[in-house]
């Protein structure tokens, strides 16, 4: 608490640790309002029997099922079962975004996403999503297809390979590794005299003993590790020498590392090659990407950067109709276990990424079946750093339009003829609403208050500038000015200026209608005006246009209008008199001396504020 002490007579507000007795105080206190911690999160599991997304009269809630709430950052922060009337509730939240998740159960699979992400605001503390399970029927099986991330940041369509130093003492055979019940070789460019590419470490595993080398399972017999032999190096290329002649197909395992996950690429033998020329990656990535036949290597390589916070999606395209949703963690890769069909696997890309893989359409179509029950799928992408942007006129038919500029900041300037023209001009800021004087027919301006002090307040003019009286159908070229002004004392941000104009009305330039003008920011004080010309068409009606101009700023709540009048008159042809051309003239001029000036200009003008 900060007082000021008027008995000691202090000039300032002073932090006072012990207040004297008898001594009086003047307190400022500054209070901080924090997020109540009152909201709650809650949704129903349901049995959807038909897997369509909604609760039919025959589908149960379900109960005794565990659901996990986790932050935005995907962290873990409470867990909660479905009671018997299939609720889940998490309470006590403060506002801010969270992760509700199911967690599978044995002989079920989810119609509805696994996770679903929820935003607690101030104004609605208490929501959540609903879940949708449904019970494998007999005989029904299922796949698991797995998804993996990948930045290219080299942008080569190659992955990036994390690699470890090499330690020349090592043999092939210190390169037998040993993880849950399976044995892989690891081909080691140390010995033979190979050093262009270094051998991997491979977090969360550790290397064989000779005996459990010895006792390895027959099938994951891939042969032994002195069949890999390094034989010569040339440049970036290692030669690898590999005679298993019944090894298995490669495919992908994620091996746990702590609390992290790995993504390594298990890259297997053939008898269709004995011999393989890896430059590093490429070769890798290629059979990666091709999923052909096996080749002629067996080796573990770790891929680099790995991407987390992509959403992919997964759409059956048969008529089961299942469909699902994940977001990428850590490890770049989500799961989704399926029952045996065909599916669609996309992502969803985020701005300034581009696709390398898979291209062509940029997705994936699957069969899971007996023949196909893990297949895995990559999506490569490449971030490409936005430039800054190159500010400038970017309107073509301005006279200052500059070719170069990739960001319009409202400085174009219009010939007389042309399609409109914006300047700027310093007015004078009467610190309040400022009233214009309006032509016949006007309408009293709006007035709208933005706060007591420190508001930007926009004024909008707009009038008919050619000299006429009126308009006739056909007629090209009306000018008409708009004036923007800001008449607070704060500047107005990203002005837009939209004039409308009524049908039978064009723009002289041929732009579309209606028509923008980003005049950018205006200062307190300041006015910019738009310069434009229209044409009426040849078969307009005659009767009073009114057009219609709007200004409005990222900074002002409501747009401010303000409209002109303009008065087409039709054309009449006189038959003929029997006068001559002087009488006529002579005729008319004694009329209109009579009768008065019956020609006018029939304008109207309205001033709006904010």
């Amino acid at each position: 608490m900060w007082c000021y002490n008027d008995v000691e007579n202090y000039d300032n507000y002073d932090f006072i640790r012990s207040p004297k007795r008898g001594k009086n105080y003047y307190c400022l206190a500054f209070n901080v309002q924090t997020s109540q911690a009152d909201g709650v999160i809650s949704g129903m599991k349901v049995n959807d029997k038909n897997g369509d997304q909604n609760q039919s009269d025959d589908e149960e809630f379900l109960s005794g099922w565990e659901m996990q709430l986790k932050d935005a950052a995907g962290g873990l922060l409470a867990t909660a079962t479905t009671d018997e009337t299939g609720e889940y509730r998490f309470t006590g939240l403060t506002a801010g975004v969270y992760e509700v998740c199911e967690v599978m159960q044995s002989g079920w699979i989810n119609t509805s996403p696994m996770c679903a992400q929820v935003e607690l605001t101030e104004s609605n503390m208490n929501q959540g999503p609903d879940f949708f399970n449904r019970q494998l029927e007999e005989g029904e099986e299922t796949g698991t297809i797995t998804v993996c991330k990948y930045d290219d940041q080299e942008n080569n369509g190659q992955p990036e390979l994390l690699v470890g130093e090499c330690n020349s003492e090592q043999s092939p055979a210190d390169y037998a590794v040993y993880k849950n019940g399976f044995y892989w070789a690891w081909a080691s460019p140390c010995s033979g005299g190979c050093s262009t590419v270094e051998p991997i470490k491979v977090p969360g595993w550790r290397f064989a003993t000779e005996q459990e080398w010895a006792s390895r399972p027959d099938v994951a017999d891939f042969g032994t590790p002195d069949s890999f032999k390094c034989a010569a190096s040339h440049f970036d290329y290692t030669y690898l020498h590999c005679d298993y002649s019944d090894a298995a197909s490669g495919y992908l395992s994620r091996i746990p590392n702590g609390e992290h996950h790995e993504t390594w690429l298990i890259y297997d033998c053939s008898a269709q090659r004995d011999d393989l020329l890896i430059s590093k990656a490429s070769a890798i990535w290629n059979s990666l990407i091709d999923f052909v036949t096996p080749k002629s290597a067996l080796a573990i390589f770790m891929l680099g950067n790995p991407l987390s916070g992509w959403t992919i999606n997964l759409n059956a395209t048969d008529e089961s109709g299942y469909s699902n949703s994940k977001v990428t963690g850590e490890s770049g890769c989500v799961e989704f276990t399926v029952p045996y069909g065909s599916y669609r696997i996309a992502e969803v890309m985020q701005t300034n990424w581009s696709q390398v893989t898979p291209g062509g359409d940029g997705y994936y179509d699957v069969t899971v079946n007996s023949d196909n029950k893990t297949p895995t799928f990559f999506f490569v992408n490449h971030y490409t750093q936005p430039e800054e942007p190159i500010l400038g006129c970017t309107d073509p038919t301005a006279l200052n339009y500059n070719q170069g500029a990739t960001q319009d900041d409202g400085s174009c300037q219009y010939s007389q003829g042309g399609g409109g023209s914006v300047g700027d001009s310093s007015t004078t800021s009467y610190g309040g609403s400022v009233f214009e004087s309006t032509a016949s027919g006007s309408t009293p301006p709006q007035v709208v208050v933005k706060g007591e002090e420190g508001a930007p307040s926009l004024k909008v003019t707009k009038a008919i500038t050619s000299d006429l009286n009126f308009a006739s159908p056909g007629q090209k070229d009306i000018e008409y000015t708009v004036t923007v002004t800001n008449n607070g004392n704060m500047t107005a941000y990203g002005v837009v200026l939209k004039d409308t104009l009524p049908a039978g009305v064009s723009f002289a330039d041929g732009s579309a209608n209606p028509r923008t003008w980003d005049l950018g920011d205006i200062e307190a004080g300041q006015s910019k005006a738009v310069v434009y010309k229209v044409n009426i068409e040849a078969g307009a009606k005659a009767m009073l246009y009114k057009n219609v101009a709007e200004a409005t700023a990222t900074n002002i709540d409501q747009p401010v209008q303000a409209s002109a009048d303009l008065d087409v008159r039709a054309v009449s042809v006189l038959a003929a008199t029997g006068f001559n051309a002087i009488e006529f003239a002579a005729l008319l001029i004694a009329f209109l001396s009579l009768a008065g000036t019956s020609l006018f200009l029939r304008r109207k003008m309205t001033v709006n504020e904010n």
